[in-house]
């Protein structure tokens, strides 16, 4: 089991000042493809704006990749790279019927303890109610902030014809569910992005959509609304990232892996592009 000591999870946290440092995602080597099938070649990035690098995928670490696609559901953890000298980590894997694909990407627990100025600064910056009230009713605020997070990721693949519904949900714990086929949107169409947490929208999240071609510049933040919900507009062109943050107390000991986590933290993306 990885686990991220305070002094690095500090100096992570600092490189830009904001919870963009905290940015995981699924980059493809390409998003769209012709005929009925494509090999997909997928890396898995952490970083921020004008600071990102490949992600290290460790043998230690449990993980998932899943793909869905016309033809259902199939898993592709055998399909993972994992890093040498000669390669990055990523994922290599083939897709098979036209339509909309997604592949989704998750991990275990890791572990961060940072001082409680930034811990604070950090949950303000990403809208996380569940902990700014906890701390705050447990006069915690001096207090660091012991967290056990994990990440989510999803990129949708269109191959061939991409017509019909949007995508449908992985069943991720905190997960990017996209209501409208992104590529069937017409030019200044919404897309809209429903957030789901452990199985039920979620409202009053803060969601982030970047562009990805102009390096992560942050493009729009919104709040979803009661039915957990967020719409943004978005040119049809370039690839594009939407990330959102969550988190939930837990009594000590709950995760097993790190009895003092005092926080249960998901980050979630989803990725896309033309």
């Amino acid at each position: 089991m990885l686990r991220v000591t305070a002094a690095a999870f500090s100096v992570w946290s600092t490189l830009a000042g904001s919870a963009l440092a905290h940015d995981f995602w699924l980059s493809l080597d390409r998003w769209t493809y012709d005929g009925e099938s494509a090999a997909v070649e997928a890396e898995f990035l952490v970083g921020h704006a004008g600071d990102q690098t490949n992600w290290t995928l460790r043998p230690e670490r449990e993980v998932a990749l899943v793909a869905i696609g016309p033809s259902g559901r199939t898993e592709h953890t055998e399909s993972l790279i994992y890093p040498t000298a000669a390669a990055k980590a990523g994922a290599a894997l083939t897709l098979q019927g036209e339509g909309l694909h997604i592949i989704a990407f998750e991990t275990d627990h890791a572990f961060s303890d940072l001082p409680a100025e930034k811990f604070s600064a950090y949950l303000v910056e990403e809208g996380l109610t569940p902990a700014i009230d906890h701390r705050r009713t447990k006069n915690g605020n001096g207090l660091p902030g012991r967290e056990a997070y994990s990440r989510r990721a999803k990129a949708l693949v269109r191959i061939g014809n991409a017509e019909g519904a949007a995508p449908e949900a992985t069943g991720q714990t905190l997960e990017i569910v996209a209501l409208d086929n992104p590529y069937m949107l017409g030019v200044g169409a919404p897309l809209r992005l429903r957030i789901d947490y452990q199985g039920a929208p979620l409202a009053g999240a803060s969601v982030t959509l970047q562009s990805l071609t102009a390096g992560l510049v942050p493009e729009r933040r919104l709040t979803t609304d009661s039915n957990g919900v967020a719409a943004f507009s978005l040119p049809r062109s370039g690839a594009w990232m939407a990330n959102v943050v969550w988190t939930r107390p837990v009594a000590r000991g709950e995760i097993a892996a790190f009895p003092e986590a005092e926080f249960e933290t998901i980050f979630s993306s989803l990725t896309f592009g033309y």
